[in-house]
């Protein structure tokens, strides 16, 4: 897809921009003029923000509400962009740039957002001007949020047992003054390592923790995606990775070698954090090809709700090619359960009228979600295996379908 969007696309021309219209939903903030996505299809167009349906030429969502759900957007183009660990969800989204390692015809990029801010540049230089004092910082920083994650939470415990870890977030916070750190960076910064888990544990789910502590000079600790020494784009020399070892007490046993050996650990210092060092410009490039293409030649897939569930549902979804290592079972047992559910159109489009109708249910849904899964990191430490992380990590399409009657609740209403 790469190939053809530069074919198609080609430099940018001279001359005056083009005006497109969007608006923002469902995002971590609503600043639609500090909008990632916004900010750079500004470099190509005037973007003007639109609240008029009608008028508008794309709708740019992440995963926090459904709003977008509403019928008065159904003849809008949707971009799904992906901060958590989440399936795009192509019935729903005409496009998406997510962590899963799949390809949908034009319909979707791999990619990190992370790698679109400014930590990204400043942590692909991260090897420049190491200093020997580096090695006598305080020991350790965390900087966590979302205590749910019990494997993160356990190193955290255990390694603080060897020495002191500095932890500025919402979580286990034990700065004098209680308060979540101003700057990130500039904490990570003062110390020689970072715990840099992710909240949960899946392929290509890589965010911003590993590139936060790079760009601080500190030695990342990571646990997240399995394959992130083994994909050819981070350098496993530059960090500790917890996936390479079998378990807890060894993974501390090595962190407290590197801690004491000087040219060790400088020598991981002075590693680059990318393998190549033009990886962090050729996929912005290709997000900014990704997003021109939706704007110039793009389409609405789905025009109405109920049908589109109906027709088009596993016609579209068939094309969906993944990569040798990404999990397939999702998309299976979407296909099961639609298959099932597409039999009674009475339940089905009751369904969709009481989730599009009730917010506070699904709102109820993800909490319900979140404490089954406990944030996506519970379980023992396993560190030498794959998560297995398709019971923590369910489509919300998945989650609507479990609304719907089963057939033998069918029988007894009948009866």
């Amino acid at each position: 897809m790469k190939d053809l969007l530069n074919n198609k696309l080609g430099n940018v021309q001279e001359g005056k921009k083009k005006l497109i219209k969007a608006r923002v939903l469902n995002w971590w903030s609503p600043d639609f003029e500090n909008n990632i996505i916004v900010r750079i299809l500004s470099k190509f167009y005037r973007v003007e923000e639109c609240f008029d349906p009608k008028q508008l030429d794309l709708l740019i969502c992440s995963v926090f509400d459904v709003e977008h759900t509403h019928q008065m957007y159904d003849k809008v183009k949707k971009l799904l962009v992906i901060g958590e660990h989440v399936t795009p969800e192509f019935n729903e989204f005409d496009y998406a740039i997510g962590f899963d390692h799949i390809t949908f015809d034009k319909r979707y990029i791999q990619f990190s957002i992370s790698l679109l801010h400014d930590t990204a540049l400043e942590a692909n230089i991260k090897h420049e001007n190491i200093t020997d004092s580096m090695f006598d910082r305080d020991f350790g920083s965390f900087v966590v949020s979302n205590g749910y994650c019990e494997i993160r939470n356990s190193l955290f415990t255990n390694l603080s047992k060897y020495k002191h870890i500095l932890s500025g977030g919402r979580f286990a916070n034990n700065l004098p003054n209680k308060k979540p750190v101003d700057n990130k960076l500039e904490f990570l910064s003062k110390t020689k390592f970072n715990i840099a888990y992710e909240n949960t544990s899946g392929y290509g789910y890589i965010t911003e923790k590993i590139l936060d502590a790079f760009a601080a000079k500190t030695v990342p600790i990571y646990w997240g995606d399995p394959n992130i020494a083994k994909d050819g784009i981070y350098n496993p020399k530059a960090f500790i990775n917890a996936h390479d070892f079998k378990d807890e007490a060894s993974l501390i046993e090595y962190i407290k070698y590197v801690d004491n050996n000087k040219d060790l650990y400088l020598s991981m210092l002075k590693e680059p954090a990318f393998l190549d060092p033009n990886y962090v410009d050729r996929k912005r490039a290709e997000v900014e090809a990704f997003l021109r293409y939706i704007i110039e030649d793009g389409k609405v897939y789905f025009k109405e709700w109920y049908q589109a569930r109906r027709e088009h549902f596993l016609k579209r979804l068939v094309e969906i090619k993944l990569d040798e290592y990404n999990n397939f079972v999702e998309y299976e047992t979407l296909i099961r359960r639609y298959e099932k559910l597409k039999t009674y159109k009475k339940s089905f489009a009751l369904m969709n009228t009481a989730f599009n109708s009730s917010l506070s249910l699904y709102r109820t849904a993800k909490k319900l979600k979140r404490l089954i899964s406990r944030g996506g990191g519970g379980g023992k430490p396993n560190l030498g295996l794959p998560i297995d992380d398709t019971s923590q990590k369910e489509n919300l399409f998945s989650l609507r379908l479990e609304l719907a009657p089963s057939e033998d609740e069918r029988s007894c209403k009948k009866k």
